[in-house]
């Protein structure tokens, strides 16, 4: 798809609190706050000589994120060297943005915003894959999914027919999202009426009727069918959303740097490069550790119960973050940007002594 100059008017507009945030980087309340990776798990001394202390930007603090979330509360950023501390931006676009500004050193965050901006002059690399193939869900409200008079053995093609004229919540036109299910319609000829709200917003959006259905991931798709307000119709975990997303080479979120602080910081990219595929690590062979951090720091209130779902639904998706050349090349074909040089994104040096560490 054509991109456009929206990541750089994102970036220029950035707002003023988050960039405090980001400088004071205070842990409190929700949208743009910060952690500094104090689990009990890191409380161990470390032989590793510090590298210093930088900040993570993420868009939320969803299911997407867990290996970031692992990372921290495992303690594998200190046991690499590094003092990383968590911010939450409130949406991908700013989090893109953060660390455009240089108020942030690495994110996770949706391709589609990364690549937005690259192919306006910024420069990046590509360092992981926070989740391998497409946790995206896109899920009915039981009213529209009825209309739809699909039977339990309706095919793939059916229902994606039947989301012609349909109005679809996303949080942005310019969402990772928002671009996967227009593709997946796209295989059918179905065209979505979108409308744009905030991710906690979406859950009371589909219970009022105000939607017919919504885009996102856990815990926001999550959310709305262990409450039994939605049926699951598109189902990325499962390999149930077309539109060639059913690949383990695909990746969305991404983790990510500017190019310039990577060249510079060569060390610090490659320790924290390191530490994301380490809580991947972790997360296959204690995944029950690995669910107890991610619980802890996005959904700490939330029951057991309806986190089990959100986990089973993340676990498969934190398996393969190892990036690859061609798995770029994947990401970028699918996310419709092939005009992209994914070698420019690609730091060859890095990767190398990382991939598999």
């Amino acid at each position: 798809m054509a991109r456009t100059r929206k990541s750089a008017v994102v970036v220029g507009g950035i707002g003023v609190a988050l960039l405090a945030a980001l400088a004071a980087c205070s842990s409190s309340g929700s949208g743009s706050t910060a952690s500094s990776g104090s689990s009990a798990a890191a409380s161990g001394a470390s032989s590793t000589k510090s590298l210093g202390t930088v900040t993570l930007v993420m868009g939320s603090k969803s299911s997407s994120m867990a290996l970031g979330f692992i990372a921290d509360q495992g303690g594998l950023f200190t046991k690499n060297g590094l003092n990383v501390k968590l911010v939450y931006a409130g949406t991908g676009a700013l989090a893109t943005a953060a660390m455009i500004a240089n108020s942030a050193q690495f994110t996770i965050d949706g391709g589609q915003g990364l690549f937005a901006a690259q192919a306006t002059g910024q420069q990046f690399y590509i360092l992981a894959k926070g989740e391998s193939g497409l946790g995206t869900q896109l899920v009915l409200t039981p009213a529209a999914a009825k209309k739809a008079g699909l039977g339990a053995n309706a095919t793939m093609a059916e229902k994606v027919k039947a989301l012609n004229g349909l109005t679809i919540a996303s949080a942005s036109a310019s969402s990772s999202w928002t671009a996967q299910a227009n593709k997946a319609a796209s295989t059918e000829g179905a065209k979505i009426k979108w409308t744009y709200i905030s991710e906690t917003a979406m859950a009371s959006a589909m219970k009022v009727g105000n939607i017919d259905g919504l885009v996102a991931a856990p815990p926001w798709t999550t959310q709305v069918l262990f409450n039994k307000t939605a049926d699951l119709w598109l189902d990325g975990p499962t390999g149930s959303f077309p539109g060639g997303f059913a690949t383990s080479s695909y990746g969305d979120p991404v983790v990510a740097t500017k190019k310039s602080y990577a060249d510079a910081h060569p060390a610090i990219v490659k320790a924290f490069t390191k530490s994301i595929l380490q809580a991947s690590q972790l997360a296959v062979s204690d995944p029950a550790k690995a669910a107890g951090y991610v619980k802890q720091v996005a959904y700490p209130t939330m029951s057991q119960a309806e986190f089990n779902q959100i986990w089973a639904s993340t676990l498969p998706l934190l398996k393969s973050p190892q990036l690859t050349l061609a798995s770029l090349k994947t990401t970028l074909a699918l996310d419709g940007d092939p005009q992209l040089d994914a070698s420019a994104l690609y730091p060859s040096s890095i990767l190398s002594s990382v991939n598999g560490g």
